[in-house]
């Protein structure tokens, strides 16, 4: 192995020449008088794909796809860069995300940090970009009007970046803050620490995401400027043949070329060739150990890491895809089949390597142990081995890669489409493999294109014992020294020690007694896989304008077609063309709800349980089903057991057989302690979950009833017994009202047959009476403001903020109009103000959020980082004053312009069965039908005027509240190690001392009291006009240091120069007595007697509530929707 480390199992071979990328090109000029070479061979593209497509190489050695798509109302463009983490330069490890975000903040021509979101909001558009081991890839989003403009600014990203220094300071605080957020987060704690503990000297052990200290405190020791070498990383890495760009927009295919070639041609040859990365990440000495790792979560991982060579030559063949459906199979015997049937898993996850990757390759095989397998880890590995000796005892077998073949072909040829900025990413992703023939640039590794029996079995002879490393993770673990280390980075506690020699000799494992071994079996041909799939290897052709018409019968906001409604079912049929070609996907779900006698916590809680038990007893055919490309789905909705089946065919046999294994179900006693546990270990996963999640969790569960919290249905789950099952499923089914939806090619006969096949599975089941059916209803929330506390379940410090405004549900399309409109106006300005400029969090967004469909909802705006939330809720209040006062100036052109590119983004959709389903189910299972609400908030959108706008705003949003209509819900996640401010201190002190308080208690100043804060803010009030806020600042730290004279220098030093939020935070408290009506202030608000009573208020009047429970308690219920359309079959009449 040509490596400086030597590795016995992986032997790297030459890597042949890249593709040939000068056969079939033709060099062109553009109007720009630019020359470029355009592909005139012919290209692998799905079946019944009619849009046009044209694959260029640019002068600059770029690669380019164009693609047009006439029915697309949203562009979509992607450039991929092949330089990742594993090209940052060793002395600045996250150099490639701190440029990726700094590439954004502008350019010679666009100089303004937010020129580029600012143009691309006005078009109805957003943008992103991601770092990975080897690409960075940026995406844009926007309509087609301006996509134009926007190719053009975004080329001057590749071209030339200004880089500013402040930016970078600036920015580095937003990279430091996503190191945070990926401490807390265990699927980045598991990627990380597998890395950071490869051979040290590898590429990919460095520190991928970067940090204040790696960056800016490494150029520090070097004594150079950040900026000069970002700038020389830029240099050498981002280059015109280093690069790939996807479009795809509904212009002409010869525009969409036009604007490619000409805004991206002024990208520059790399003048060096990229450098090969030597070296195995796994070396001799890394194979055979074990790390163990610390989790945030309630998991237990198992994952075992195989060395393999580099293989970007091999896509064609990729015999690790091969390998990954037999070790990840669900099939009878499958590896993942027998552990959980045996209780130790819950999923096994196999992560190949990326087919096309330039690096040495590893295999992950994941399995997700339950408690009891966690302990029985040795064991786990074992049958992973036995599993895999086999499969080399089977050898390639022809028959099951024809299987895994036919599979991906369905899914190209015939799949559905993704929403184009996701099919950009793909497609430029893939254009950057060197290996890619020209005639894959659509298919790229989507396909596997040819057999190779010796690959495969060289493969699996590398998945042996001796070649593996093993990776264990859990919050605790028995022995208190497992866990030395800590890791710099993400804080992630861990130890590393060889494996014993009973796991890594074969003989010794081959040798283990393993009880369920000859469980294991190799999977039988599959009987959902077609024996033959239609394909397409031709250039599409130009297509015709029939797609243009936005009211075209396949778009996906169409309302369906009702063609069955009895006691006991209703059925909607949705027909959308045939985009697929001949065997094109479907969608079926089914919604059975249980009587409203059902519908409390332990009902919700027993539901949950019988889905979980239904999947795993229908698991022989569904595990099938998906190994075919069908996608199934059980869950719990509002009281509704919903079962989803989707794609190509099959779809009425699998439910009906589902639907057969519901109505017999039988759960004995040991199935139910493993159900119970993983419903137990679920809820604590989700009691430890971020505190966005868990704050958004408390608003879905405030706005309607009856609904949930996840805590409250896991203290019944910790109650009930198998007997409480079986007799819940027994009685619970016994009568049911049943909701089905088609969505496909079908016809209305096609339609009835489906519904009667899932009447006659469910033939037990009698209908349940109107009466007797559970309807969700909305929580009339008085006008007002709310707020509830709680503590976050995950280690760390971070804290979130869910600040909601809503408006009354009469109006609920008019609201949503202008809540949608707002959110897409302040977007990007909240983003930059509260993460970029304040640094207050590194999750901050805002949206419309609710059930639209029982007419519950509003504007969110939501923070989550290390701040403390009363201070987050004051600075979200102080910047929705600001943008009252540019809302105010803002000219209705403008506004105008913001109204028609969200009416246009409102109706852009992929239009697909699954698009349509997500789209038209939860108006069905609400009970609502209001399947035109799109088009009803487009023309209330279309009706605003800046009158409109302004008018609403200071009715409902604004934070002064003159006109007393506004109703605001605070909802909290406070960390554990932050004082969390009691109510006796809301209701007696105003909220901007109580939030200066707590940040001086941040910076330190522990031995100040609230009263000597709340003084000395009462006392200076008076002198602050006539006083600087330096000088403020000054006086505070000196009240500091004559409280606690002993006090730290540096403490008193942030104080003094408004370090830590300080400075904002005394300002506001100066400021309160400006701000009556709103939590900034400072004045106390008179008791309301027409207000929701038995709870406290703060002192500027908020209701300070205890929990989910006792805020619906406070407020009335609207009444359920009214269907929004009369529900007549299709043919007049129920069958």
């Amino acid at each position: 192995m040509a490596c400086t480390t030597s590795n016995r199992f992986v032997v790297e071979t030459e890597e042949p020449p890249a593709a040939d990328w000068d056969a079939g090109f033709v060099a062109r000029q553009s109007d720009g008088r630019h020359t470029y070479f355009e592909y005139t061979g012919w290209l692998e593209l799905p079946a019944g794909d009619t849009r046009e497509h044209r694959l260029l190489r640019l002068g600059n050695g770029m690669r380019v796809l164009c693609i047009s798509d006439p029915q697309a109302r949203q562009s979509a463009a992607a450039l991929a860069v092949r330089a990742g983490s594993t090209s940052d330069p060793r002395e600045y490890p996250g150099m490639a995300h701190a440029l990726e975000h700094m590439l954004f903040l502008g350019t010679r021509t666009h100089p303004g940090e937010h020129d580029f979101e600012a143009y691309l909001t006005q078009y109805g558009g957003y943008t992103n970009a991601s770092t990975t081991a080897t690409t960075t890839h940026y995406r844009l989003s926007v309509n087609n009007a301006g996509l134009a403009g926007a190719l053009t600014r975004f080329a001057g990203f590749f071209v030339e970046p200004l880089l500013d220094a402040q930016a970078i300071a600036r920015e580095l605080l937003a990279v430091e803050s996503e190191r945070l957020a990926d401490a807390q987060s265990d699927t980045q704690r598991r990627a990380h620490i597998v890395s950071s503990t490869y051979c040290p000297m590898h590429a990919y052990a460095q520190f991928a995401g970067g940090s204040l200290a790696s960056l800016q405190g490494s150029a520090d020791r070097r004594g150079v400027e950040l900026r000069d070498a970002m700038a020389a990383f830029f240099a050498r890495e981002y280059a015109g043949d280093a690069m790939a760009l996807a479009v795809i927009g509904g212009a002409g295919v010869a525009e969409l070329v036009a604007m490619a070639v000409d805004a991206f041609s002024a990208v520059p040859r790399r003048t060096l060739a990229p450098a090969r990365i030597a070296g195995h990440p796994l070396c001799d000495r890394k194979l055979g150990t074990v790390v163990r790792y610390q989790t945030v979560g309630a998991r237990h991982d198992v994952t075992l890491v195989f060395a393999l060579p580099r293989a970007a030559h091999a896509y064609a063949a990729n015999a690790c895809k091969y390998v990954e459906t037999l070790v990840g199979g669900a099939h009878a015997g499958a590896l993942g089949t027998v552990l959980r049937e045996l209780g130790w898993i819950s999923a096994v996850e196999v992560a190949a390597p990326l087919a096309g990757s330039r690096l040495p390759g590893v295999l992950c095989v994941s399995l997700a142990a339950t408690p009891v397998g966690f302990a029985r880890h040795e064991e786990l590995v074992q049958y992973v081995f036995a599993y895999l000796r086999m499969l080399r005892a089977h050898g390639a077998q022809a028959w099951h890669f024809g299987e895994v073949q036919r599979t991906l072909q369905l899914e190209f040829y015939h799949g559905e489409r993704t929403a184009p900025v996701a099919a950009a990413i793909a497609l430029a992703c893939q254009l950057g493999c060197p290996h890619l023939r020209a005639e894959h640039a659509v298919s790229g590794t989507r396909l596997l294109y040819k057999f190779d029996a010796p690959g495969i079995e060289a493969l699996l002879t590398l998945l042996e014992p001796e070649n593996y490393r093993l990776y264990l993770g859990a919050r605790e673990f028995d022995d208190a020294d497992a866990l030395p280390c800590v890791d710099p980075h993400l804080g992630v506690a861990y130890g590393e020690t060889p494996l014993p020699r009973r796991l890594t000799s074969e003989a010794e494992l081959a040798a283990a007694p393993l009880e369920h071994a000859n469980r294991l079996q190799f999977p039988q041909p599959n009987p959902y896989i077609p024996a033959n799939v239609p394909t397409c290897t031709l250039q599409a052709p130009a297509p015709d304008n029939a797609g243009n018409n936005a009211n075209d019968t396949d778009d996906v906001f169409q309302a369906p077609v009702l063609v069955r409604h009895d006691p006991l079912c209703e059925l909607w049929l949705r027909t959308l063309p045939s985009t697929g070609g001949a065997m094109a996907r479907s969608s079926i779900t089914v919604g059975i709800a249980p009587s409203c006698v059902h519908a409390t916590a332990r009902g919700q809680a027993l539901l949950g349980l019988a889905a979980w038990a239904l999947e795993h007893a229908a698991a022989a055919h569904l595990g099938l089903a998906r190994a075919a490309g069908i996608a199934w789905h059980v869950w719990v909705a509002d009281h509704t057991l919903c079962v989803r089946v989707r794609g190509h065919a099959h779809l009425p046999d699998i439910l009906e057989q589902t639907l057969a294994t519901l109505s017999a179900l039988d759960i004995g006693d040991r199935e139910f302690a493993q159900l119970q546990g993983r419903a137990l270990r679920a809820a604590e996963c989700m009691r430890t979950a971020s505190p966005r999640e868990l704050v958004g969790w408390q608003q879905h569960c405030m706005r309607a009833e009856p609904r949930w919290h996840f805590a409250h249905c896991a203290q019944e789950l910790a109650r009930v017994g198998a007997a409480d099952l079986r007799a819940f499923v027994r009685d619970a089914f016994a009568r049911v009202h049943v909701r089905v939806l088609v969505v496909g090619a079908g016809a209305a006969d096609d339609a009835r047959a489906v519904g009667a096949r899932v009447v006659r599975a469910l033939d037990a089941c009698a209908p349940v009476p109107r009466v007797l059916r559970t309807r969700m209803r909305a929580v009339d929330v008085a006008p007002g403001a709310y707020v509830l506390r709680v503590r976050s379940g995950q280690a760390g410090g971070d804290c979130a903020v869910s600040y909601t405004v809503s408006a009354p549900r009469a109006a609920s399309r008019w609201a949503q109009a202008q809540f949608t409109l707002l959110a897409h106006m302040m977007g990007a300005a909240f983003f930059d103000r509260l993460r970029t400029q304040e640094q207050l969090g590194y999750m901050v967004g805002c949206s419309w959020v609710g059930d639209a469909s029982i007419g519950a909802g509003g504007l969110e705006l939501r923070v989550q980082g290390p701040s403390n939330p009363e201070f987050v809720c004051l600075r979200i209040e102080r910047f929705l004053l600001e943008f009252g006062r540019r809302l105010e100036a803002m000219g209705e052109p403008e506004l105008a312009g913001h109204r028609d590119a969200l009416a246009t983004a409102n109706l852009d959709s992929p239009r697909t069965a699954a698009r349509a389903t997500a789209y038209l189910w939860p108006k069905i299972l609400a009970g609502s039908y209001d399947f035109s609400c799109v088009f009803e908030v487009n023309r209330q959108l279309a009706a605003l005027r800046k009158a409109d706008v302004l008018e609403f705003w200071r009715a409902h949003v604004c934070p002064l509240d003159a006109q007393k209509k506004s109703t605001r819900v605070v909802v909290q996640a406070w960390a554990d190690a932050l004082h969390m401010p009691s109510d006796n201190v809301l209701r007696e002190h105003p909220l901007p001392v109580v939030a200066l308080h707590l940040c001086l208690q941040a910076a330190g100043a522990h031995e100040l009291a609230l009263s000597d804060v709340s003084c000395f803010v009462s006392e200076r009030a008076l002198d602050e006009p006539r006083l600087a806020m330096a000088e403020l600042q000054r006086r505070l730290a000196a009240l500091y240091r004559a409280v606690a004279p002993e006090c730290s220098d540096r403490v008193c030093a942030d104080i003094a120069a408004g370090h830590a939020q300080l400075g904002a935070a005394l300002q506001m408290a100066l400021d309160a007595s400006r701000y009556p009506g709103s939590l900034l202030t400072s004045q106390p608000t008179p008791s309301d007697t027409a207000a929701p009573r038995n709870a406290p208020r703060t002192f500027a009047g908020a209701w300070i509530v205890a929990d989910y429970l006792a805020f619906k308690r406070m407020h009335a219920l609207h009444a359920p929707c009214s269907p929004a359309i009369p529900l007549e079959p299709l043919d007049g009449c129920g069958l």
